[in-house]
């Protein structure tokens, strides 16, 4: 399989219709990390995850989306049939197009900016949708391979284009957005900003082990069932290693037990460093393979978060790594 070089970041995905499922927000598709929040202006469909991401088609020539402004306005991306992403505020009334040629479009959005030191665990103030305003809007779902994506702020994309939060922040333009795009793949991110194996993050989120399940406090994430999953920990690790090879051992085993007989590419961090944590782990899980990084290109924003150049090598990288260990046939029907 080639691996393309030039790149716009686009929506790759085939769709076929489903139901909506959430009744809050007929019409749509939620994948990932949603749960109903009451607001001040009623129920709405709400993420505190970057790359969680809404499916649906519409009628005609214009699409606007409106949202609830809870604490700091989020990003959202737009990806409309396949034209590359376009980049907005998620304000009360977002226009996202006018002057469409008639007949149906498909649409994904997905939560590109979330602040990460937003009251988000507990509080749930992150994105929250109130209304897609479009003709016959229907919900429609991803049939391509599913990929978990499971990590910290360098999964989610945080800080990719600098750090003024949520501007800055891409999930599109994140590595693993990146791989999954070359190798149309639908990816279900879990991934919050300074969380770790032995520590919790931004928000007020927990450990790795204790949101896995959840979409946020108390509240059960259903998410579609992975034909992969990649597994990047450790940069925010790097204080508790003698607590990281036990705890990371555990999580593995976790993940696995959730997923028996899904392959689970255990990635070292960018950073570096992990290693015998790492492979002693593997070696406990057979669904399991450890890939090292130490070789593949950093460019970062900071010395921990890769860029948005930085990212798209990155995701190339794991892209070949993923067709190498899985095999190019996983990925040829796509």
């Amino acid at each position: 399989m080639t691996i393309q070089t030039d790149f716009n970041y686009t929506n790759p995905l085939t769709v076929v219709p489903t139901r909506a499922n959430f009744s809050s927000l007929p019409g749509v598709y939620c994948q990932g990390r949603w749960f109903e929040a009451q607001t001040a202006q009623g129920i709405a469909v709400t993420t505190i995850t970057q790359g969680a991401a809404l499916f649906f088609q519409f009628e005609g020539s214009t699409l606007a989306l409106d949202f609830i402004v809870r604490q700091t306005p989020c990003v959202v991306a737009v990806a409309i049939d396949q034209r590359p992403y376009v980049q907005l505020p998620a304000s009360e009334h977002c226009v996202v197009a006018t002057g469409l040629d008639q007949g149906h479009h498909t649409v994904k959005v997905v939560a590109n900016g979330i602040k990460e030191n937003d009251d988000l665990w507990f509080g749930g103030r992150g994105l929250s949708v109130k209304a897609i305003r479009a003709d016959a809007v229907r919900a429609v779902k991803p049939v391509n391979p599913v990929g978990w994506f499971l990590g910290d702020s360098i999964t989610a994309g945080i800080h990719v284009n600098g750090h003024n939060e949520p501007l800055t922040n891409s999930f599109v333009q994140s590595y693993g957005s990146v791989a999954s795009q070359l190798l149309k793949v639908n990816n279900v991110p879990t991934a919050f900003g300074a969380t770790g194996i032995t520590t919790g993050g931004s928000g007020d989120v927990p450990q790795a082990s204790a949101y896995l399940n959840f979409a946020k406090d108390g509240v059960a994430a259903h998410l579609p069932q992975p034909d992969f999953c990649v597994i990047n920990y450790g940069t925010n690790d790097r204080d508790n290693r003698s607590a990281f090879k036990p705890a990371f051992t555990r999580y593995l085993q976790q993940v696995a037990a959730q997923i028996p007989s899904v392959p689970i590419i255990v990635l070292q961090p960018f950073i570096g460093g992990f290693v015998a944590e790492m492979e002693a782990a593997v070696k406990r899980v057979p669904t399991a393979q450890f890939v090292r990084t130490d070789r593949w290109p950093f460019e970062g924003s900071d010395q921990f978060h890769p860029s948005a150049s930085g990212s798209l090598k990155l995701g190339r990288c794991l892209a070949e790594a993923l067709v190498e260990r899985l095999g190019e046939s996983f990925f040829s029907s796509n």
